[in-house]
């Protein structure tokens, strides 16, 4: 389905590491034929586009981010009467890039 696509493709573009992928995409899609905007082919251009998107748009800063909240919350849960700031247990190690950058 396609609610399991989209990890799938977001993953796979991630791992790829494709060069200037944005821009490839941006040339398929100025030669692409309108007739077949509304086929398989069409689908997959638009699948394909909404996962680079949602991995130029996601930055692992983000994800962590989310993280350290949930790391945050717990912590408070579980231990109501430390006097400590919860986010400095759940603080970060390292500078996060985007997954799409060329740094490994």
């Amino acid at each position: 389905a396609a609610d399991d696509l989209l990890p799938l493709l977001v993953f796979a573009i991630v791992r790829a590491r494709v060069p200037r992928l944005p821009s490839q995409v941006r040339f398929v899609l100025d030669f692409f034929p309108k007739r077949a905007a509304l086929g398989r082919h069409g689908y997959a251009l638009s699948t394909l586009q909404a996962a680079m998107q949602y991995a130029l748009g996601t930055t692992l800063e983000s994800e962590l981010a989310k993280t350290r909240e949930q790391c945050a919350e717990h912590v408070h849960a579980t231990s109501p009467g430390t006097t400590s700031n919860p986010h400095n247990l759940c603080a970060p190690t390292s500078t996060p890039h985007s997954p799409l950058s060329s740094e490994e």
